[in-house]
């Protein structure tokens, strides 16, 4: 029997290699586990393909139908779509959603372009599709930041968070930025879905490990209030990824290093990478200027705050103090 996929308000497209992908592995795990029938029936509808044609496109092209099928009749468009109709804020506002297969992990995900962010594309792994609760976590996270996006009131802007700074520190903010943004994100997800409340403990982990450098009590503090109170903005996620003097005031007032009292092995106040000290001097000309560059980068900095030698470096670059 077929699955039925929801009706959707967008035009949801499969990516061939995606369908090629997971009814294959879905024939093999059947197989392994022995269940052959699925793999007989792929065989089936392939058999006939080879005898139709000799034109390796036309060939090509029977074979993706073939997948596409199975694909649907095996249950998993139904899945996906199932998954996106839970979001009717993304439906509605998006004329066309592509899944495609993601090569490799790390590039799996969620990203709006197109005229006015209409169009979504999503790259997911194909092993997930055969994992239903795991590729339905997979989704509802990306889809519910792509709603955050949509949101006017979010104030979601793109481009880079520390653009003119080394490549190095944007990656950092950004790693950051998705673990505050998806604390947010997890925490509103447990309270729609309850199974996801242990997601909470991977959260803090992921925190521990991001902030290491920082007071021991930040983690499970920064996470608690993502995690149950109201959704930030994302300016102020933003300042918060790329801040920490800002992250410490929101989350641990009273708590962020000064250079007076800075603990070597503590985070620079700029870069947060742990360092063995940090340089204070702003007195002579040179250094002022420095120090205008910092404030105007980082808001809440304070020049008895410090930085590190890197980092006083980076900027001096900027301000063409260096050859």
């Amino acid at each position: 029997m077929e699955a039925a996929a929801p009706a959707l308000r967008t035009v949801l497209v499969v990516d061939s290699r995606l369908c090629r992908r997971v009814v294959d592995l879905a024939a093999d795990q059947a197989r392994a586990s022995g269940d052959h029938a699925p793999a007989r029936e792929l065989a089936r509808a392939l058999e006939p393909v080879y005898a139709s044609t000799s034109d390796p496109a036309e060939r090509m092209a029977k074979f993706e139908s073939v997948y596409r099928r199975l694909f649907a009749k095996w249950g998993y468009e139904g899945l996906l779509a199932g998954a996106l109709d839970e979001f009717p804020v993304v439906t509605q506002s998006i004329e066309s959603i592509w899944l495609k297969h993601a090569e490799r992990g790390e590039t799996a995900g969620a990203d709006l372009g197109g005229a006015n962010l209409r169009q979504l594309g999503i790259l997911l792994p194909a092993p997930l599709c055969l994992e239903p609760e795991a590729l339905r976590l997979f989704l509802r996270r990306e889809l519910a930041a792509v709603e955050d996006t949509l949101d006017p009131q979010f104030g979601y802007s793109p481009g880079a968070l520390l653009p003119d700074l080394p490549g190095a520190m944007e990656n950092l903010a950004r790693d950051r930025l998705r673990l505050l943004w998806g604390a947010s994100v997890d925490g509103r997800l447990a309270r729609r879905y309850r199974q996801y409340a242990q997601l909470r403990q991977e959260r803090v982990a992921e925190a521990r490990a991001a902030y290491r450098s920082l007071p021991a009590e930040l983690p499970e503090r920064l996470v608690e209030t993502l995690w149950s109170g109201p959704r930030p903005a994302y300016p102020r996620l933003r300042l918060w990824a790329c801040d920490n003097e800002s992250l410490l005031d929101a989350f641990l007032p009273g708590t962020r290093p000064l250079a007076a009292a800075f603990v070597p092995g503590s985070p620079c106040p700029l870069c947060g990478f742990p360092v063995t000290r940090v340089e204070t001097g702003w007195d002579s000309q040179e250094r002022r200027t420095l120090a205008a560059l910092i404030a105007g980068d980082f808001s809440s900095w304070r020049p008895e705050s410090g930085a590190c030698g890197r980092c006083v470096e980076g900027y001096a670059v900027r301000a063409g103090q260096w050859l």
